[in-house]
């Protein structure tokens, strides 16, 4: 007779449960312009770069601004920096939710964003 593997979340250990990602992450700090609500219910557009991505979100610093955890967001995120003359570089337009917020001590807020739906432009 063979014993179940479900375990219930709360019982695996916290390293474990800190690390539920369904996707790869990359640190490529890819170039990325931001469009949201920060939480002063200001909006804000900011040019940036991501500090990690996968296939269903990312993660950024922000300087100046924090956003709330269930923002909605819209991003377009650029794959190169240097192109031949007169070619744009690849991008992706992304819609997405904010899933995560810290406030880092040396200033500025980091944001984790899952994707909602994306497109390739």
């Amino acid at each position: 007779m063979s014993q179940s593997l479900d375990i219930a979340h709360e019982q695996l250990p916290e390293q474990m449960r800190a690390n539920r990602r369904q996707h790869a992450r990359y640190a490529d700090r890819l170039p990325v312009m931001l469009r949201g609500v920060g939480t002063d219910g200001s909006a804000f557009e900011v040019e940036t770069r991501l500090e990690n991505h996968s296939a269903g979100g990312f993660y950024v610093r922000l300087a100046d601004q924090c956003m709330a955890q269930g923002a909605q967001l819209f991003a377009t995120i650029k794959f190169a920096t240097i192109t031949p003359l007169g070619i744009q570089p690849p991008q992706v337009a992304v819609n997405g939710v904010v899933v995560r917020t810290e406030l880092h001590l040396e200033g500025g807020c980091g944001v984790a964003v899952e994707f909602t739906n994306h497109r390739f432009i």
